[in-house]
């Protein structure tokens, strides 16, 4: 399980429940000065924790903050271009990049990402405003014969409850990203186990 949080607060609680190796850190929020210091923060308790922090979105920030990942959308990857995503391998950050139809995998595959998320599998509430179909476990089966048992692979969105999660790793996934769920209760890290 990769639980995605937006706080410093819900950084240290999932620190202290001492069950997960990888977290990552999802700022919707524009103001940069406080991305910056809720960055730095969750760096400095992940560390303490021995807990692998991801940043979705702010490479550079990831980069200064010697954070273990970054995760990028296929917008972040335009947006940084070539210049930034050699500043995240030269940093030796690993990555991990969204996709959502087979030329986005196509691309991401191209960039050797540690992981490639597919999703949402299911009907989510984490991305307002943004109408996509989601994607099914049956598209999660048809990926993984597609790119193969070696590229790392993690279904996200809408997963939300244990039967969600173990259908998605039956599918093929390696792990899920879970949002809302882990938001409510932090305990499911604990409840669900290694899924």
């Amino acid at each position: 399980i990769l639980p995605l949080v937006d706080s410093v607060s819900d950084v240290e609680k999932i620190c202290n429940e001492g069950t997960c190796s990888d977290l990552q850190l999802r700022l919707k929020i524009s103001d940069e000065a406080t991305i910056e210091s809720t960055i730095a923060k969750s760096a400095k308790i992940c560390e303490d924790a021995k807990v692998r922090l991801w940043i979705n979105d702010h490479p550079s920030y990831a980069i200064k903050h010697k954070c273990f990942g970054v995760h990028l959308g296929q917008e972040d990857i335009k947006r940084i271009g070539i210049t930034g995503l050699s500043e995240i391998q030269s940093a030796d950050l690993a990555l991990g990049i969204s996709t959502h139809t087979f030329s986005e995998l196509s691309l991401a595959l191209g960039l050797k990402p540690t992981y490639v998320s597919l999703g949402p599998i299911y009907e989510t509430k984490s991305k307002s405003g943004i109408v996509t179909d989601s994607q099914s476990v049956d598209m999660i089966r048809k990926w993984r014969e597609l790119i193969g048992p070696d590229v790392v692979m993690c279904g996200i969105g809408g997963v939300g409850s244990l039967e969600r999660a173990e259908e998605c790793v039956e599918g093929g996934v390696d792990f899920v990203g879970v949002i809302g769920a882990v938001k409510e209760d932090v305990g499911i890290l604990k409840s669900w186990g290694d899924v």
